[in-house]
């Protein structure tokens, strides 16, 4: 693009008048921005997505095509009839997922509690600040009282 095109796409702007003198500041958006995270549907890795279907089949008397479509559905973001029933899945699965985690996890949480009181045992430590200081008073800087001038 040429500079006097430019010139001109500016001066065109400058002399229009459907755009105010105000049109340089943004304007806020009509709704909040939905974040990134949360604007498309996450996809699912194609083992979690089969897991899903099977609970739902297996709990819900549903026909594992029927059911691998609805998890599908859900995963692109498209309302069905059995939406509702494929998040409350997911969130069960998700909730047994953590219990199961987090009794794995207790014997190793213990022996690091364990260790942490042998070492604190081992190596004592006192946060309490240490006696005052005497050679100055309690009022003054660490540094000591300023300098006299002569």
């Amino acid at each position: 693009m040429r500079t006097d095109d430019v010139l001109a796409q500016i001066d065109s702007a400058l002399h229009d008048w459907t755009v105010s003198a105000d049109a340089m500041r943004s304007k806020p958006a009509d709704e909040p921005p939905v974040p990134a995270a949360l604007a498309r549907p996450v996809p699912l890795p194609s083992d979690v997505r089969g897991m899903l279907a099977r609970r739902i089949s297996d709990r819900h008397d549903l026909p594992q095509e029927s059911a691998l479509q609805a998890v599908r559905d859900a995963e692109r973001g498209i309302s069905t009839d059995h939406t509702d029933l494929v998040k409350a899945e997911a969130q069960t699965l998700i909730s047994e997922s953590v219990d199961r985690i987090r009794v794995a996890l207790r014997p190793v949480l213990s022996n690091l509690a364990a260790a942490l009181q042998h070492l604190r045992a081992a190596v004592p430590c006192d946060d309490r600040p240490g006696p005052a200081r005497r050679d100055r008073r309690a009022w003054q800087s660490p540094y000591g009282p300023p300098p006299r001038r002569r």
